[in-house]
């Protein structure tokens, strides 16, 4: 729901003041206050523009006759019902018995509820015979003792268990009902009475022929007020009529009177199409014009009505307004009219209000409405006021320009210096004082015999830090915080004309930050407002400590700013609160929070102002003025707060009941019947339920919390959600449990609500006989399938044995034949054993002969360059004889290398080794000479080259060459490869 707040002046604000001046006034002073009015717009209800008549239920909640049809508003949400013929619907009115009726174009009749629980309109109009049918718009309905009275221009119905034409076919105007009798306007007649028998002429009523009669309001001593829309008011005593020469009837001959009614305490209101609503009494004086320009969405003002709380409901050409004139808290001057609060005070006839833009003042004993709502500037100073501080019967003010006294309506200036935040007596010489400006402190003394009272003596040095925050404490020690930096004491001399001690104090010394903390004073102890609490200052260890039971009492929010007053009450302001402390009998403290919503969140913050006028009454500085605050007053509707169930539906937006419970009467009513507990399916387990509480002036303070008995155990934490969502309860019988709170912490009466969750539809009675029938079916199916299937597996069984007879016939035939494959293997598993016997000997005698032709090829290599070096010694010798000697042992070694022992001993050993390898080889291959048959061999024995070039004592190269000799011998292709050719001779 979308909302528009503007704060204008509904009584005059002169009965508001004087009031404060004077406790034992005999004026109600919430019948004078300055409301709150909330502003309601076609996008917020959805439906017309122009809302005709209004009613409220025993619910609470409301109802309008609009251009789109009746509209119904429980605080949370608007709902359109249309009519049968979707006209205006002009007329609403609440019975005794509680009914709403509603009267539209040729229909009438009274809001009911289908079997969900969905509001319905249920027509009466329509027993009508034909007829009668077509009557016109119903401009007003009444109750009488002899029925329900419908009425249109042109006829009277009454409805008392059966319809019945009254009057027909008539020329009339409005209805209206006063000291139990019921009026009504003939355009031709005059005045007349409705009466069980028909119209009658009121004696004199001729007087009213042609004229249009808006109101008839009750008077004192049975007197009637008749008011018409044109030509003024007349009072009206029994027998005769005489004109009402007031100043309301001539502005309501100007302005066309449309609507009266009465207020409580003797005040009434007219309604008027061109200029918005006159507030009067019952001499006929104006108490205050309120129009488009103080608060009105517009100045056509058609319907108003009084509700439950006392509080009015004004429908207009183009919206609805709710006026909260029954609240404690009420605005001086009109929004904006004279910028943000910031401090005031009362001397005198003087009450000073100090804003953001100038300085004024107002004078309680001046009867004008005007200078009410505009009061006078103060002569002499203007721009930001920051302070307004009495000392010894004079006025000191502290602007932004400087220091100022204030004299009446004029304010002399005494310091230039600029920002004068606070000033503050001296210790032990009450005729100084000390003033914190925006660069420090100054000297003031106040000097009676002259004017100005006071008088500038200079800037004190040593000190150049904003004082906007200073107290001084028992020693005369003055404190000052800082909001960036952290808190000084300071020392003045003697003298008052300098400092003498300056001491800062920060976290070091105890504190929870450096920064936002606030000095105040407190029954004459200078404290700290930290963001961790409240903390004193132990002058024994020269640091602060925390004051654990002041900040319990206030809670865990940062205080900003305290106030004392003369009546033991301790202010604070919080960032959107204002709260009071006070002592009980213990001397402990306890806190108690304001709940009006026109104060949350309005505070000017760090430069919140509250001034006490007396024990009751209290000024409050906001960011739109200034507001009254009457502590003792107890509105209706900050005491009650009725808690409604408004819809229900499933998790697929079904909606199973649609918020109204309706007796055997037809008639609405808040609780439950015991004959409409609700039955849901189980498919529609998951449910959401939406409430409403209907305080209306504090709607978005608002909370909730419920317990759903058979699923929770505890009640929910307050919330101000309104919806509650339950997922997948179990079947069931469930009782919910809800309760709203408002803003003055009053909790509604316990709403209950029960309903039921049906079990699946399979697991209901008929669908357990069936599962018995179907399971006891299958039991025999079952029994018939086992029967056969034991004679089928016995037939089984027996081709099977049949069959394993056989197989194990062949598997015994198979076995036999594994066996004899066996046996087989086995010897031919000794036969590769012998083999790798055979083989592994051959290796080693392959190794052998490797190993002789290695020393072979050795023993030649040593004996050949032994013969080398001989040979090289024999070159070299003169003596023929040792010449001669050692040639014959070089002979003798070229001897030793040219014998072929070493190789007829390798052949042999060789060809044992190698099945006759040479034999095969030299009878396969006639034209090999022995050379060839060694390459041959040392080949199959898969010598390398390096290895066979030692034993031939031969370079690489001719190897290769021998190699290549002994391939074309054998006849062998070039693909072909040779060593493994020599590996396959057999």
């Amino acid at each position: 729901m979308k909302k528009g707040t503007f704060i204008y002046s509904l009584i005059s604000s002169l009965f508001c003041l004087s009031f404060f001046i004077s406790a034992t006034a005999q004026i109600d002073i919430k019948n004078t206050g300055l409301p709150f009015i909330t502003h309601y717009t076609r996008h917020d209800y959805k439906a017309g523009a122009q809302t005709w008549s209004i009613a409220q239920d025993e619910r609470g909640v409301m109802y309008f006759g609009n251009n789109s049809g009746l509209m119904e508003y429980d605080g949370e949400s608007w709902n359109l019902i249309p009519m049968p013929n979707d006209s205006y619907v002009r007329s609403v009115f609440k019975s005794s018995d509680g009914k709403i009726y509603a009267g539209a174009y040729n229909q009438f009749g009274f809001i009911s509820a289908d079997e969900k629980g969905n509001t319905i309109f249920q027509s009466v109009s329509d027993n009508l015979p034909s007829a009668y049918s077509d009557f016109g718009e119903t401009w007003g309905i009444f109750e009488m003792p002899w029925g329900i009275v419908f009425h249109s221009f042109s006829s009277v119905f009454t409805y008392y268990g059966e319809l019945k034409p009254l009057v027909t076919n008539q020329s009339l105007n409005f209805a209206h009902k006063a000291n139990d009798r019921l009026f009504i306007g003939h355009n031709k007649q005059g005045l007349m009475e409705i009466t069980p028998r028909g119209l009658s002429l009121v004696p004199g009523g001729e007087l009213f022929k042609s004229k249009s009669i808006s109101s008839i309001l009750e008077l004192t001593e049975g007197k009637l007020l008749i008011c018409t829309s044109f030509n003024g008011c007349y009072l009206y005593d029994g027998t005769s009529f005489r004109q009402w020469e007031t100043p309301i009837s001539e502005l309501g001959r100007k302005n066309q009177i449309y609507r009266g009614i009465s207020l409580r305490n003797g005040y009434f209101a007219f309604t008027t199409i061109k200029d918005g609503i006159y507030f009067f009494d019952h001499n006929g004086n104006i108490k205050l014009h309120l129009n488009r320009d103080y608060g009105l969405q517009n100045n056509s003002a058609i319907s108003i009505f009084v509700d439950n709380s006392e509080n009015l409901w004004v429908g207009l050409d183009n919206g609805i307004d709710y006026l909260n004139i029954n609240s404690a808290v009420t605005n001086i001057f009109p929004v904006n009219n004279i910028g943000t609060g910031y401090v005031s005070l009362k001397k005198d006839e003087h009450i000073y209000f100090g804003s953001n833009q100038a300085l004024y003042h107002y004078n309680w004993e001046e009867e004008n409405i005007e200078a009410s709502l505009n009061p006078n500037k103060v002569n002499g100073i203007d721009g930001q006021i920051w302070n307004i501080q009495e000392f010894n019967g004079h006025i000191l003010c502290g602007a932004h320009n400087g220091t100022y006294e204030l004299i009446g309506k004029d304010a002399y200036p005494v310091s230039n210096v600029l920002g004068g935040w606070k000033f503050l007596p001296t210790s032990g010489n009450n005729d100084y004082l000390i003033g914190g400006t925006y660069t420090g402190l100054i000297l003031i003394k106040h000097t009676p015999s002259q004017i100005p009272h006071f008088e500038f003596i200079k800037e004190i040095e040593g000190f150049d830090f904003s004082c906007r925050e200073m107290e001084v404490d028992n020693k005369g020690y003055l404190w000052v915080s800082h909001v960036q930096k952290g808190v000084y004491r300071i020392g003045l001399k003697p003298t008052m004309d300098g400092i003498q001690t300056i001491n800062f104090y920060n976290r070091k010394n105890g504190l929870p930050s450096d920064f936002n903390n606030s000095v105040f004073k407190i029954k004459g102890a200078v404290l700290i407002s930290t963001v961790d609490g409240i903390y004193r200052f132990n002058a024994r260890r020269q640091a602060f400590e925390k004051d654990e039971k002041l900040s319990a009492a206030v809670g865990p929010e940062k205080i900003d700013k305290f106030y004392e007053d003369n009546y033991d009450n301790i202010w604070y302001f919080t960032q959107d609160k204002l709260g009071v402390l006070r002592t009980n009998f213990q001397g402990e403290f306890y806190a108690e929070i304001l709940p009006h919503k026109e104060l949350k969140g309005n505070f000017v913050t760090n430069y919140e102002h509250v001034l006490p006028l007396n024990n009751q009454h209290y000024i409050i500085s906001t960011q739109d003025g200034f507001v009254h605050f009457d502590k003792s007053y107890s509105s209706l509707d900050e005491n009650k707060s009725d808690i409604l169930l408004r819809k229900l539906s499933t998790a697929s937006n079904e909606v199973l009941f649609g918020g109204n419970f309706v007796n055997s009467e037809q008639q609405l009513q808040t609780h439950q019947p015991f004959d409409q507990l609700i039955e849901i399916p189980n498919k529609d387990n998951s449910l959401r339920f939406e409430f409403s509480a209907n305080s209306y002036s504090n709607q978005d303070k608002i909370e909730y919390s419920y317990k759903l008995e058979g699923k929770d155990k505890n009640w929910s934490e307050w919330s101000e959600n309104s919806t509650i969502e339950f997922r997948k309860l179990s079947p069931g019988k469930f009782t919910l449990l809800a309760k709203s709170r408002n803003g003055a912490n009053a909790e509604s009466e316990q709403f209950t609500y029960t309903f039921t969750i049906l079990k699946p539809y399979y697991l209901k009675p008929a669908f357990i006989v069936l599962y018995i029938v179907v399971f006891a079916g299958l039991i025999y199916l079952v029994v018939f399938l086992m029967r056969r299937k034991i004679e089928k597996e016995t037939d089984i069984l027996q081709k099977k044995q049949e069959k394993e007879l056989k197989e194990q016939q062949k598997e015994h035939n198979h076995e036999k034949l594994i066996q004899e494959q066996e046996i087989i293997r086995l010897r031919n598993e000794k036969l590769n054993i012998e083999n790798e016997r055979n083989r592994a000997e051959l290796e080693n005698k392959s190794k052998e002969l490797a190993s002789i032709v290695m020393r072979i090829s050795y023993s030649n290599d040593l004996l050949n360059r032994t013969r080398e070096q001989l040979m090289k010694v024999v070159n070299k010798m003169v003596h023929t004889e040792s010449k001669q000697q050692v040639q014959r042992l070089v002979n003798s070694l070229e001897k030793e290398l040219n014998q072929d022992d070493d190789w007829k001993q390798f052949e042999v050993h060789f060809d044992q080794v190698h099945e006759n390898f040479i034999q095969h080889l030299r009878e396969q291959y006639t034209e090999l000479t022995p050379k060839d048959l060694k390459m041959a061999a040392y080949l199959r024995m898969n010598m390398s080259t390096k290895e066979i070039a030692q034993l031939f004592n031969l370079s690489t190269r001719g190897v290769e060459t021998s190699r290549y000799r002994l391939r074309k011998k054998m006849g062998l292709d070039r693909e072909a490869n040779l060593t493994d050719f020599l590996l396959g001779v057999r």
